[in-house]
């Protein structure tokens, strides 16, 4: 992902997590995070800049500390 032309890297990714039917209302396994953006926090650490290739369709945003390339995608919340 492009980042803010600063050339810094990321401080956290922006995902919304789309919710699928499991095995029962309690069953999060088959939820699916997708990426929608990263976050920079600003230098007096007192907010961030996010920078969003998409919103979601309900108005929920998860952002989690970035990582180069995540092992895998958070599970739950």
């Amino acid at each position: 992902m492009a980042d803010d032309n600063t050339g810094k890297k990321p401080d956290y990714r922006v995902y919304t997590v789309v919710r699928r039917k499991g095995k029962d209302d309690e069953d999060r396994s088959n939820d699916f995070w997708l990426s929608l953006g990263v976050g920079y926090v600003h230098g007096d650490k007192q907010g961030m800049n996010l920078l969003l290739q998409a919103l979601p369709i309900d108005g929920r945003l998860v952002i989690r500390k970035y990582e180069e390339k995540p092992k895998e995608e958070p599970q739950g919340l």
